[in-house]
């Protein structure tokens, strides 16, 4: 009751003011879109000042639908299992998170995992190329990025339409756990208002309830944003099944489970390529670049 009535949504003018400033000019962009010089200036500026940024149409066409695909098929085939959090599974006697979700990792060579590869060399290409627009203009962010070391294994996640999943407002990161950064790509097709799902996103602070906006899970987006208290974040119930892929990008060690090293940008392979080294897997996390 108290989370209801102290709950602030954003107001029309912060609504148009972040579209004003960060969505609108990127709109103009569409034609070169995100790997476009200008574009990932701006979308750094965004990082930096609103803690998330959006980057539609993410994939090409044929990599996003594969990747749904996988997703799909892993929970069709009843693969997936009930999502689990640091902090016990109920809170105030209801479930704290609905989702069911598949981990994949890296080292094999079924479709799944070539498909969780591709995902994960595009965002790393993203990170790199933020991090070159924030130079100059936003050190923090410049500093932080650079700081990405590991990546998680990739999970896929579906939340169910029919126990109209969600997750209660929570942060990645609460737990002191390496998270730097969270990305994820939404696999939606035809999503419209009304199929729930959307990604509410607070103003930071561990109980501030003023809400920043309400991302929608559109096909093919996808939505970074820095994954401790500067990003608390809720999913709001889903009225369709609700499909993604995440991926935490890490820059503290974690050795209680399997990360990958990140490849120095000058010894990385060429677009379409594998970029990511995989950690053995009884030794926890890869020893951090030279």
């Amino acid at each position: 009751l108290r989370y209801r009535t102290c709950l602030e949504p954003p107001s029309p003018e912060d609504s148009q003011q972040l579209d004003q400033e960060y969505f609108s000019p990127l709109r103009s962009l569409r034609a070169r879109w995100w790997e476009n010089p200008e574009a990932m200036s701006l979308l750094s500026k965004q990082l930096d000042e609103v803690g998330f940024v959006l980057i539609d149409d993410f994939l090409p066409e044929e990599d996003a639908r594969k990747l749904k695909a996988n997703g799909t098929q892993l929970y069709s085939s009843d693969e997936m299992q009930l999502g689990a959090t640091t902090g016990g599974q109920n809170r105030v006697g209801i479930a704290h998170r609905g989702d069911v979700l598949k981990w994949v990792g890296f080292n094999g060579q079924s479709e799944v995992e070539r498909s969780a590869q591709t995902l994960t060399d595009r965002i790393e290409s993203a990170i790199r190329l933020l991090r070159t627009g924030a130079e100059g203009q936003v050190p923090s962010v410049a500093s932080a990025l650079a700081g990405v070391r590991w990546h998680s294994e990739a999970m896929f996640t579906c939340y169910p339409a029919a126990s109209r999943a969600r997750y209660f407002r929570h942060t990645d990161n609460s737990s002191g756990n390496g998270r730097l950064l969270t990305a994820i790509l939404y696999l939606n097709e035809n999503w419209q208002k009304g199929h729930g799902g959307e990604l509410r996103l607070f103003h930071p602070g561990a109980e501030n309830l003023k809400v920043r906006m309400e991302v929608e899970p559109l096909w093919n987006r996808l939505i970074l944003f820095w994954s401790d208290e500067r990003s608390p974040h809720e999913v709001l119930s889903a009225c369709q099944d609700r499909f993604a892929a995440t991926v935490w990008y890490y820059d503290q060690k974690n050795p209680s489970i399997p990360l990958y090293e990140i490849k120095p940008a000058a010894a990385e392979p060429s677009s379409g390529s594998t970029g990511s080294a995989a950690v053995a897997a009884a030794g926890g996390v890869a020893p951090p670049p030279p």
